[in-house]
């Protein structure tokens, strides 16, 4: 019976009877079922980090919060200093004048009474350094853990998005390079056979290479790709590296741009979006940080193009 009701969003193949139909189908669900349940320890892992990354950024978000006390801890210290003439040991509360604020109220201090006078101010000040250079080390260490966690997510974008033993044995051993070695299945990592990125052509005629994992991402941006081919990213959001290849051409006309950058749309975890928002850059202006996790780049010089990635579906 002819299909009629989804106009052009759909592809129409013959098979000789209903039982091959079926047969077809259950075949692929089973291997779909198959290569997630291989993929088991990769989901189990990816999940597993993403709840501890978390926890771990919200403490630490917590703990900087709290440092955020430590100018009134240097206030209370200058103020005891000031005001040492009238401190006795044993005082527990004293109400002294705030000469840091303009109109110079009185306020109360909470001290120590087991302490003299100059070790209550000691105290305070000993409270301010601590959050000081506990403000200074949970800064960096929030920012490690929020890179951490982008990395958790682009791998988890990779692992919906692949297809088969050799890409899921592919995201094992980028894990293993990326240092979670001792939580995956190593020989499977170390007899993976490497897939080769999805390969397109823009209307124009433009080649068009993009990553299925951070390892080609970073192939195909760093190894392949020439300075002064196209290099297309979503915009704040794990997804894959697309390069549009010049091959000695003329500069691409603006229609092939946005290909490339709907294709990039299409291959990140912003593919159901609309008018969802693509870096490009020359890849001349792309850097690979020393040190950085798989996948990972910066870049300064770029523009942004909106596409709308179901127009590919």
């Amino acid at each position: 019976m002819p299909i009629g009701q989804y106009g052009e969003g759909f592809r129409i193949e013959e098979r000789d009877s209903c039982s091959e139909v079926i047969e077809e189908f259950f075949d692929e669900k089973d291997n779909l079922d198959h290569s997630k349940k291989r993929a088991s320890d990769l989901f189990k892992l990816v999940t597993n980090a993403k709840a501890r990354l978390s926890k771990k950024l919200a403490l630490q978000e917590a703990e900087l919060a709290e440092c955020a006390k430590k100018d009134e801890y240097k206030r209370v210290g200058d103020l005891i200093t000031a005001n040492m003439y009238q401190l006795k040991r044993g005082m527990t509360k004293v109400k002294v004048i705030d000469y840091y604020d303009e109109e110079m109220p009185e306020v109360e201090i909470t001290l120590d009474g087991r302490l003299a006078p100059a070790q209550n101010a000691q105290s305070y000040y000993k409270k301010y350094n601590k959050a000081k250079h506990a403000e200074q080390e949970l800064a960096l260490q929030i920012e490690a853990a929020r890179e951490e966690l982008l990395y958790i997510d682009t791998v988890a974008d990779s692992l919906e998005r692949a297809v088969g033993q050799s890409e899921l044995d592919e995201i094992r051993r980028e894990l293993l390079s990326a240092g979670y070695g001792s939580k995956i299945k190593k020989a499977a990592a170390a007899k993976t056979i490497k897939s080769k990125p999805l390969e397109y052509m823009t209307s124009g005629g433009y080649r068009l290479l993009c990553g299925k994992n951070n390892l080609q991402n970073d192939h195909i941006t760093t190894k392949v790709a020439a300075k002064s081919d196209w290099w297309f990213h979503v915009k704040n959001a794990p997804g894959s590296h697309v390069i549009l290849f010049l091959d000695g051409k003329d500069e691409p006309d603006a229609k092939d741009f946005t290909e490339a950058a709907a294709l990039a749309a299409f291959h990140s975890s912003l593919s159901d979006g609309e008018s969802v928002a693509v870096d490009y850059t020359e890849v001349r202006y792309i850097k690979k940080p020393a040190g950085a996790k798989p996948g990972f780049v910066t870049y300064t010089t770029y523009w942004t193009a909106y596409v709308t990635p179901k127009d590919l579906k």
